[in-house]
């Protein structure tokens, strides 16, 4: 609570104060579009988890389901306004410049999807239907847990294969929109999925911490077993595996074509600090995890796979912060705003996550498929 009202504090005057207003929003961009994104990676794997209905996803399931709410993203929603009224759109994107626009012609191209209408219009359509589409899931899970109507998982699951085709679409525009309109004469094909990826990374290792820290207490201690640690180890290193994988794409087909217009992606950051942090991430984000979680005993002891996840967690804040900041600061300028904004997003977030999980049984009563995760763990 007191880092929660200590970043307020300090945010209220970035967005107040005329010389700091600019750099204010650059970091509020920067937090909101990281836990906005944590918020998609928990409704991403709900989906995952109704559409295929693997019995791992059970001991988590609530866990997502607060943490990709309706609330949250009703609350996101609002946070998103300073960034598309009160001048904070026309801060941050070169594009919404009718007279910037009037002497470029790629931008002019552009014009049918980079408008300020349909930006604000598409933004607002994310929230909404994530949110609608988090607070049915929800309502079915929990009248289950109620009734033990089977019909509902199956209901669950019709709904859940078709929305998770239209939350990779939407994941992918809202990536373009948010950060790599940043640039309006640069995009990548990959640049979508990797924001998608990561986000399901910190996610799911957020989710792992959480269940591991509290594997000594009713319910978890009676699911907390090799098996299931086991699982959801797999599922970081597929994840870690994923993120190398189309970060590797994109730099390939980029470093490939040798486009003037693509390569300042990488130019900017292979300048002081930002090579440095680029290299972190190489390390730090792919080559270590991947080398421990290949360990059966780490998948196995729940101690070392949390400090894993946490790793992962935490190296999440470094990815996204290199993919959104070199767009508006091509030489290295940390402000404390960054960590302000990244703080406050995260209280907001954690503030109604707390109240989410809450309602309901930490794991599904009635579920069919818990006797399976039982045994299977």
């Amino acid at each position: 609570m007191v880092l929660a009202l200590v970043s307020l504090g300090i945010c209220a005057v970035g967005l107040f104060g005329e010389d700091s207003r600019h750099t204010f929003l650059q970091s509020y961009l920067f937090g909101f579009t990281t836990w906005a994104g944590i918020a998609f990676g928990c409704l991403g794997f709900t989906l995952l988890h109704h559409t295929i209905r693997g019995a791992w996803g059970l001991s988590v399931l609530r866990i997502f389901e607060a943490g990709g709410s309706w609330l949250i993203f009703a609350i996101f929603g609002l946070l998103a306004l300073p960034l598309l009224f009160g001048g904070g759109l026309h801060d941050l994107y070169h594009w919404s410049h009718p007279e910037e626009v009037a002497k470029d012609h790629v931008l002019q191209l552009k014009t049918w999807w980079l408008n300020e209408g349909f930006f604000i219009a598409r933004t607002l359509i994310y929230f909404v239907v994530f949110g609608f589409v988090a607070a049915y899931l929800r309502k079915l899970s929990l009248t289950e847990d109620e009734t033990r109507d089977q019909k509902l998982g199956a209901k669950r699951t019709t709904i859940s294969a078709p929305m998770l085709i239209l939350f990779v679409v939407f994941t992918t525009f809202a990536a373009t929109d948010w950060t790599m309109s940043l640039d309006p004469h640069w995009f990548s094909s990959m640049y979508g999925i990797i924001y998608m990826v990561g986000n399901g990374l910190a996610a799911m290792s957020l989710a792992v911490i959480l269940l591991l820290r509290n594997r000594e207490k009713a319910p978890y201690r009676e699911v907390v077993l090799p098996g299931l640690t086991k699982d959801l180890g797999n599922l970081i290193f597929v994840f870690t595996l994923l993120w190398s994988y189309t970060s590797l794409s994109q730099f390939l087909i980029i470093y490939m074509g040798n486009i003037a217009e693509f390569t300042p992606f990488y130019v900017d950051r292979g300048k002081p600090v930002w090579n440095e942090i680029s290299l972190f991430l190489l390390f730090g984000h792919f080559m270590a995890p991947f080398i421990i979680l290949l360990s059966p005993k780490v998948k196995a002891v729940p101690s070392l796979l949390m400090g894993v996840a946490i790793w992962q967690f935490v190296v999440h804040f470094v990815e996204q912060y290199w993919n959104t900041i070199p767009f508006m600061r091509k030489e290295f300028a940390f402000s404390v705003w960054d960590i302000a904004a990244l703080v406050l997003f995260g209280s907001i977030w954690f503030a109604v996550f707390s109240r989410q999980v809450q309602i309901g049984a930490l794991i599904p009563k009635h579920d069919p498929r818990l006797k399976e995760a039982y045994e299977h763990a």
